[in-house]
């Protein structure tokens, strides 16, 4: 049995192929972003990192020889981050039950005349 070489072909059999399923999911996660915010003209960004580090071991004479390395796999996905405008809210100033001064950002009372207005399912 031959041993496989990693390349960028099999990069993906790292941790028994959790890396390559791991690959797959942030391009699925960039392609979902993507269509899901067609207008948004940012880009997605998945970035595969493999770090390298020697292990030297110690043979039976004593001497370190390297023979080993150690593989780190790291996979990250960056989207734009999903923003509304700005909601504005009123300030409030008042105490606490203790009498301590708060202050407090509250919602603004709807209108008396506000319609609500029922929606049918799939409209």
């Amino acid at each position: 049995m031959t041993a496989t070489k990693l390349t960028h072909d099999t990069i993906g059999n790292l941790q028994g192929g959790g890396i390559g399923e791991v690959v797959n999911d942030a391009i699925n996660r960039c392609m979902q972003d993507c269509e899901g915010r067609p207008g948004l003209d940012k880009d997605r960004v998945l970035t595969i990192k493999v770090a390298f580090r020697p292990v030297l071991n110690k043979g039976l004479d004593g001497a370190e020889t390297f023979s080993t390395v150690a593989v780190k796999p790291q996979v990250a996905v960056s989207v734009p981050a999903q923003a509304a405008g700005p909601e504005f809210l009123h300030v409030s100033p008042g105490a606490t039950a203790s009498g301590e001064p708060e202050v407090a950002a509250v919602f603004a009372q709807e209108g008396l005349f506000v319609r609500v207005t029922a929606t049918k399912e799939g409209n």
